[in-house]
């Protein structure tokens, strides 16, 4: 079995080598680990942070780190890590959840100390946004972006609850990076 094979059914399956459990980390933590494959000088050039949506925990299990590389093809170098391992790295336009067809661009990039509220303090913030008291969240996706709409950083959480035995969307709430403010509320359905 080829090499890529097996990469790509363990992060399928979210289990690391020899069938250990993947751990669980929070975006800014996998912020960190991808770091340490981008050289000293650009580490701080995040440009996104993508933890997409798993069925077996209430958080992402893998995230998708961008940086703002000058040198790489597009200027952009994306780290994926699962757990706390890093398992890949590409380079160029390598958006997941949009098209992108122009290099990105210093003016994208985070500041270092507007990524001060990680994903585990905005679950818990999320959990007590009035219109979700009382219901059970089963799953969730984070994605840090600069926004133009709130003119700073912010975390766009796509919220997932239990309802009558299923799970659904409930919506999205999209909270300030740096100080943790419920910005927006906005409800599917």
């Amino acid at each position: 079995m080829s090499t890529c094979l097996v990469l790509a059914m363990s992060c399928a399956g979210h289990v690391l080598a020899h069938d250990e459990p993947v751990k669980p980390i929070t975006g800014l933590q996998a912020r960190d680990i991808a770091a340490k494959t981008i050289a000293p000088e650009h580490r701080a050039n995040v440009i996104a942070i993508l933890g997409p949506r798993v069925d077996t925990y209430v958080a992402p299990l893998d995230w998708y780190i961008w940086f703002y590389v000058p040198e790489a093809v597009q200027q952009g170098r994306r780290v994926h890590v699962v757990g706390d391992q890093v398992r890949d790295l590409k380079e160029g336009a390598t958006e997941v959840r949009r098209l992108r067809v122009v290099p990105y661009k210093p003016a994208e990039v985070v500041p270092a100390a507007d990524m001060t509220v990680d994903t585990s303090q905005i679950l818990a913030t999320v959990r007590d946004v009035g219109p979700l008291k009382g219901l059970k969240i089963v799953g969730s996706s984070f994605e840090l972006r600069q926004s133009h709409v709130f003119g700073q950083p912010v975390w766009t959480v796509d919220v997932y609850v239990a309802r009558g035995g299923e799970t659904e969307k409930f919506g999205r709430v999209i909270v300030a990076a740096r100080n943790g403010q419920v910005l927006a509320v906005q409800t599917d359905g």
